[in-house]
């Protein structure tokens, strides 16, 4: 539960706003559980990400989504982001109700999109936008939605993208492809201009520095199941969050 932030002066202060933090978080509880939510939704509110989602943005996004499409007041999505489990981006954000206010806004630019297209995570991470029946695709976000899918880095002039176990080598036109085969039906608006653009933020985005690929490649051994750290001498679960590449064939 979320606790009063301020310093408690004493035990019946503490009881006084525990209970009544209680005793609302049991209605947004009920509240969410007696409505007409998709059972997805249910799940992303009372248990927070469902692993279905490449990040907790778009998690927030998705159920904030439903909650303008049931026509749910602005101050009870707050209310649910304040006190269920999916808030937790929310409640850790430097600046918390603009983040909230900012996928509200979004939620209710998407009103005009189709069923297919309000799960497509194409609308719901800001890659695409509809006004009036025409399609814009959104560069940064989508190199961001892409970058975070695939995990892609770059670091000098080499682009890289993980395997599963550790990164290989991608080359500009396997970039191309990716981009292209995840746009589907709305590759025609990824010309030539937009590649070089998105080309362009991917590199800012997701550069590896030269001191931590040699820091990682140091003192990781990529091994088939799992990463070995020569430090330490104990196996890892493979990650996208530590950089090694050249998979060796064999296990520990």
């Amino acid at each position: 539960l979320r606790l009063h932030k301020k310093p408690l002066k004493n035990v019946l202060t503490f009881w006084v706003h525990f209970t009544e933090e209680l005793d609302k978080y049991k209605r947004v509880e009920k509240f969410v559980n007696e409505s007409f939510f998709s059972t997805n939704t249910k799940f992303l509110i009372l248990n927070g990400d469902n692993g279905k989602y490449i990040s907790r943005s778009e998690a927030d996004m998705a159920v904030v989504c439903e909650l303008v499409k049931r026509g749910v007041k602005d101050e009870d999505i707050k209310s649910i982001f304040e006190l269920m489990p999916i808030g937790q981006k929310y409640r850790s954000h430097n600046n918390p109700d603009r983040y909230l206010s900012h996928n509200i806004d979004r939620a209710k630019k998407m009103l005009n999109l189709s069923k297919e297209e309000q799960k497509n995570p194409l609308f719901t991470s800001g890659s695409m936008v509809k006004r009036n029946d025409k399609y814009k695709l959104r560069i940064v976000p989508f190199q961001e939605y892409l970058s975070n899918k695939y995990n892609i880095k770059f670091n000098n002039g080499i682009y890289f993208k993980y395997n599963g176990c550790c990164y290989d080598m991608c080359f500009s036109d396997t970039l191309n492809s990716l981009c292209q085969k995840e746009l589907g039906e709305y590759r025609t608006l990824f010309t030539q201009g937009i590649f070089r653009e998105f080309i362009h933020h991917l590199k800012g985005d997701v550069l590896i520095h030269d001191d931590i690929l040699e820091k990682n490649q140091k003192k990781y051994l990529t091994l088939k199941n799992g990463l070995f750290d020569i430090e330490s001498e104990t196996l890892i679960q493979h990650t996208p969050e530590i950089f090694t590449t050249n998979l060796l064939p064999y296990e520990y």
